[in-house]
């Protein structure tokens, strides 16, 4: 389901239909005015003899006029508050590609990749979405089915700085082995603070770490984890998360120099993996990432601006936020609308109830 009441009209042409049919009232108005010359004078008249029922009227065709132009600038809202953050979930990254790697392809793509004149910098990690069940040795909260991330010393140059909750920068190359940063969102879940110990359970294999610190937000260089609205995250240094499972990075995150490189970096990607699928039309485009095979992520713009209903997990689907961030913007909207017509029917009755026009 789109967040749109009409999800097959784009916002632009829904103002300009709106547009047109109020100039259409509009001109209508004179219309009848000139044909009907009785009609106008009665219209005039009234309008002079009773001022205040006038202004009262006016006022409430202003207002029901404003509540339902903002009824269908919910949709704006929406794609503005969900732009937003993806922007602080994908970062500086532009271009992702992920798969069934091995390390000879990754060492090989990644140079290929860096080489490339309209990138700027590239960067390969590791990601695992709900994979581990992370619990907290001091509150003994446990969060299951958490997205995993192993990254390098070089991340930052390609998403930026990590900012942690007290606006401090992080940066990857001092995060130690046995120390682990915590999303916004496992925060939540947890309640940790720095220098917790927490467990992280790979099914029989488990590793305990230390909470470095909070970030401020959280992580989404892939198409579907750029989209979800929050998951919880726990970040590794790479070589750590490789004693844990020696396999190498699945993702290769890309920074073009200009937002203007985008289609030549694209191009390069489908010339470097051939068969890889770059659209977000096809099945899961925008679900949870599979490494399965290898597809190349267009952050930007594509990602970013996406307004199609959007293909997150059953689990986030079915949850009460989601089902409320997926219903509200329509039927608020409808809310709106009926608000503004019941509006203007009291109107009406209120006028008819102190006398009403005189037509004489």
């Amino acid at each position: 389901m789109s967040l749109s009441l009409f999800p097959a009209i784009s916002p632009t042409q829904l103002a300009l239909t709106l547009a047109v049919v109020t100039a259409g009232v509009l001109l209508l108005l004179p219309g009848l005015a000139l044909s009907n010359p009785l009609l106008l004078r009665m219209g005039l008249r009234n309008t002079v003899r009773r001022p205040g029922k006038t202004i009262l009227l006016l006022c409430g065709l202003a207002l029901a006029t404003a509540v339902i132009t903002a009824s269908f600038g919910l949709q704006d809202s929406f794609a503005s508050s969900a732009t937003t953050q993806r922007v602080a979930h994908i970062g500086a990254v532009d271009e992702s590609v992920t798969g069934p790697f091995t390390q000879g392809q990754i060492d090989r793509d990644l140079a290929r990749i860096r080489a490339f004149p309209q990138v700027q910098a590239a960067s390969a990690s590791g990601f695992y979405p709900q994979s581990p069940t992370v619990t907290s040795l001091r509150t003994g909260f446990a969060v299951h089915d958490v997205d995993f991330y192993a990254l390098p010393p070089d991340f930052e140059q390609v998403y930026g700085p990590l900012i942690d909750a007290r606006g401090q920068t992080i940066q990857m190359v001092n995060l130690h082995a046995g120390e682990a940063l915590v999303s916004a969102s496992l925060v939540q879940g947890l309640g940790a603070q720095p220098g917790d110990r927490v467990q992280l359970s790979f099914g029989e294999k488990t590793v305990t770490v230390t909470v470095r610190a909070l970030l401020s937000n959280d992580l989404g260089i892939t198409a579907g984890e750029a989209i979800v609205p929050a998951m919880p995250q726990i970040i590794l240094p790479l070589v750590a998360a490789q004693q844990i499972d020696p396999e190498p990075p699945n993702t290769i995150s890309i920074r073009n120099i200009n937002a203007d490189n985008s289609q030549a970096v694209m191009h390069f990607l489908q010339q470097l993996l051939p068969g890889a699928s770059a659209s977000l039309d096809v099945p899961h485009a925008l679900g949870q990432t599979t490494f399965d095979i290898f597809r190349i992520h267009p952050l930007k713009p594509d990602v970013v601006q996406e307004t199609r209903t959007l293909e997150i997990n059953k689990i986030v689907f079915l949850s009460p936020i989601g089902q409320q961030f997926t219903w509200l913007p329509p039927l608020f909207t409808c809310l709106l609308v009926g608000a503004a017509m019941l509006l203007l029917a009291l109107l009406i009755i209120l006028l008819a109830l102190n006398g009403g026009w005189n037509w004489g």
